[in-house]
């Protein structure tokens, strides 16, 4: 049974838990929908089960903080759905935000990781859970997602980013409410060398090697792709919830070899759980030397195992949780 998120903030929360309680909707794509977090919410109570959503994602965690006072069965709209784009969840979560409500006090919104392509990168860099086309290997995976983010303040992909969190800003405006706008975290501790030869691909495949160069690459779009995110919040007088912070220590690849990338310490799934090493012959910068490779199981445990590799944990989501509850509660309102 998940446990009451603990905050600093006790005497705030006793001013919230006597006022009147709080509304909370929350959209966005598969992180805030908690891909493999917890137990999937199926049918009946729960139709619409193909979007992913599972019970310790952040946005449920949330609604359960006493201190913010909110009735998860009746003052909660959890509308996250895996795959979400910035058009689709104004085309298919605002409506339903929109409807049959007079205001929510509090909005959460997590998307545009699906406008970069991080699953094709993931394909493409880290697993080849599918074979890729030629031409579109990681190296240009990297590129691509790259560019995608860098275009992202012009005609790019990106643009919805402004143009959702504009409207939603909009409509916080209207009914007095908050929004809060979070980015995503950084996959990598980018600077170990111990992780160059680990590889997370199955065998038979390609070496896949989680080299300082490849995790930096991918760091480093998710830190453009943040910034694009924080200037869009900012703009529109929206909160900027920067989760990366509270991943700090706990990516993959920190210091502690092995024994931190497959413990509770790592708060994103994707990484073995239980190790299969071999030893083999590595090029790593025109260096020739023996490294214990570490791979996957081909599959990896089945399509959830697939779709929530390098999403939060329940202790990843916990820490969100408590980082919002702990904003929400800082600042009377």
């Amino acid at each position: 049974m998940h446990q009451p998120i603990p905050t600093t903030f006790a005497l705030l929360g006793l001013l919230f838990s006597s006022a009147a309680a709080l509304t909370y909707a929350a959209l966005g794509d598969s992180y805030p929908a908690g891909d493999g977090a917890g137990h999937a919410l199926l049918p009946p109570d729960h139709p619409d089960f193909g979007c992913g959503r599972f019970t310790s994602a952040y946005p449920v965690l949330l609604s359960q903080t006493p201190e913010l006072n909110i009735n998860p069965s009746s003052d909660f709209l959890n509308l996250p759905c895996g795959g979400a784009s910035t058009s689709s969840v104004r085309r298919t979560q605002l409506p339903l935000l929109l409807r049959g409500s007079d205001g929510w006090d509090v909005l959460t919104l997590t998307v545009g990781g699906n406008e970069v392509g991080f699953f094709e990168v993931l394909n493409a860099c880290v697993y080849r859970f599918f074979p890729v086309l030629p031409g579109r290997g990681c190296v240009a995976e990297l590129e691509r997602a790259r560019s995608l983010v860098e275009d992202g303040g012009g005609k790019g992909l990106l643009k919805g980013v402004g143009e959702l969190v504009r409207e939603l800003a909009g409509y916080k405006d209207e009914v007095g409410g908050r929004l809060l706008v979070t980015g995503y975290a950084r996959f990598f501790n980018e600077d170990t060398e111990w992780c160059d030869g680990v590889s997370f691909a199955g065998a038979g495949w390609e070496e896949l090697f989680l080299t300082r160069a490849m995790r930096r690459e991918f760091n480093e779009v998710v830190r453009l792709l943040n910034d694009i995110i924080r200037a869009n919040a900012e703009v529109h007088g929206a909160e900027y919830v920067d989760i990366d912070a509270v991943f700090e220590g706990h990516r993959f690849c920190e210091e502690g070899g092995w024994e931190a990338l497959i413990s509770d310490e790592t708060w994103f799934f994707g990484a073995p759980e239980q190790e299969q090493r071999s030893s083999t012959t590595v090029d790593i910068n025109g260096k020739r030397r023996q490294e214990t490779v570490l791979r996957l199981p081909r599959p990896i445990g089945g399509f959830v195992n697939m779709t929530r590799a390098f999403h939060p944990t329940v202790l990843g989501h916990e820490a969100v949780a408590k980082q919002i509850a702990d904003m929400l509660l800082s600042i009377s309102e």
